[in-house]
């Protein structure tokens, strides 16, 4: 009877961690009618209450990367490339396509065009996390350009 008890409060603590650990807390505003969802979590857009000020923050930090790389990556990305550089070239301006921005908690993605110094504009799909310091870019994906490369 013993571990069972135990076994009870264990997960009776488990799920009270979780919920306080939930992505949102239940703080974001409700999402609007329509808003799709995938696995259960719903998806914001651009244009529900309160993802502007979202996609306006990602915006701050991408443009703060061109004097400062580090400052705009994740630190576990930062840890896996070591080079914050080869994640974000010195110097490259962004433009959001703030009608792709998708956010489920803390976790939204979003597609910039990156223009590197120097080279041609590419389309880049990111994903992009909140930490400790604000939003951070988890992750790259350049996107076939229009002649297939």
């Amino acid at each position: 009877m013993a571990g069972l008890a135990a076994v009870t409060v264990a997960l009776v603590a488990a799920a009270a961690v979780t919920l306080a650990l939930w992505p949102d807390g239940g703080d974001t505003p409700p999402v609007g009618e329509g808003s799709p969802a995938v696995d259960g979590f719903e998806v914001r857009t651009y244009d529900d209450p309160g993802e502007q000020q979202h996609v306006d923050e990602v915006e701050a930090v991408l443009a703060g990367s061109a004097a400062d790389p580090a400052s705009a990556v994740l630190s576990e990305t930062l840890a896996r490339v070591g080079d914050p550089d080869q994640a974000i070239p010195p110097g490259t301006m962004f433009t959001v396509d703030r009608s792709t921005w998708q956010r489920t908690g803390t976790v939204a993605s979003v597609m910039v065009a990156a223009l590197p110094p120097g080279d041609n504009t590419a389309t880049v799909f990111l994903v992009v996390l909140v930490d400790d310091d604000g939003w951070k870019v988890s992750q790259t994906y350049p996107q076939p350009t229009e002649g297939g490369s």
